[in-house]
């Protein structure tokens, strides 16, 4: 059994426990994913990568939001060093642990991390302002909003709330994670808190989260999937069903700028419940789209 199905099962199993050191599994993970993924310079690649995809002038100057920041709040810092003007962000739920953000800098090679933003701001300010977050000895949130401007918003359920208009909206591997009847409405909100000449990226993980390796696209053929499922492990929408969605609130139709793909086969028998085109629909593992205002 994976270790992600062991924790599924014994956080099933023992509720309470797992209710009480909720703080110490999110200090942890803040933890483990500040030398990974959420790696200031990891993050840095992921932003290059969208901008060279779309447009260099989506963040500087912008009032920019982050849907999902998760435990590190390094994507939008990197909004920061990229010239943004003010910075949201925010989570479902309470994730985020500032304290671990030194971390996340200190496992970087702040040398690539200039090299990889500077196409999209002037050399020089770039290396100021990494030397600024470099000098800040105490992560907190009043730090973040004091130093760079950033404020963070959570919880916050962005299928029934909406916040202040903003120039630009940005998520990373958190739209396959709303539950597919709530799709529609999260993606109708974001599009009314986008200004009119905004813009919104998103990145989609479109397999299955607890299976990617051995069988990432089995779930598609599961015919109980539960809302809990969808959540953790994925909401199955397709590459279609999202590009039909944020066209429906869009007077330009969404850019797709990439779509991966792993060689892995799709079940012979999909689920009643799920809508696609094609085979090569049900196959795509991964996705951007750029949504222009």
């Amino acid at each position: 059994m994976s270790l992600r199905k062991k924790l599924k099962f014994l956080k099933t199993k023992y509720p309470k426990v797992f209710s009480f050191y909720g703080p110490l599994s999110t200090a942890i993970q803040a933890k483990k994913y500040a030398s990974m993924d959420k790696r200031l310079d990891n993050c840095a690649a992921q932003i290059a990568f969208m901008l060279h995809e779309t447009d260099k002038g989506l963040i500087k100057n912008k009032v920019c939001m982050e849907v999902g920041s998760g435990w590190l709040l390094t994507h939008s810092i990197i909004f920061y060093l990229l010239g943004a003007k003010k910075i949201i962000a925010t989570d479902y739920t309470k994730l985020s642990e500032p304290k671990y953000i030194k971390n996340a800098i200190n496992n970087s090679y702040i040398s690539s991390i200039r090299d990889i933003l500077s196409p999209f701001e002037d050399h020089e300010i770039l290396r100021e302002r990494l030397e600024h977050i470099q000098s800040i000895k105490k992560w907190s949130f009043e730090v973040l909003k004091k130093e760079l401007n950033i404020e963070y918003i959570a919880p916050i359920d962005l299928v029934k709330q909406k916040l202040e208009p903003v120039d630009f909206i940005f998520s990373l591997s958190v739209l396959e994670h709303v539950g597919s009847k709530d799709l529609p409405k999260i993606i109708k909100n974001l599009s009314e808190m986008t200004n009119p000449k905004g813009n919104q990226f998103h990145f989609i993980h479109l397999e299955d989260h607890y299976e990617t390796v051995d069988d990432p696209f089995g779930f598609l053929s599961m015919s109980e999937y539960s809302q809990q499922m969808e959540y953790e492990r994925g909401n199955r929408v397709r590459c279609s069903g999202f590009i039909n969605e944020f066209a429906k609130h869009s007077a330009i139709p969404p850019t797709l700028t990439y779509t991966w793909k792993r060689e892995k086969p799709v079940p012979n028998t999909i689920d009643s419940s799920i809508s696609y085109t094609s085979k090569e629909d049900l196959g795509i593992s991964h996705m951007g789209i750029w949504i222009k205002g």
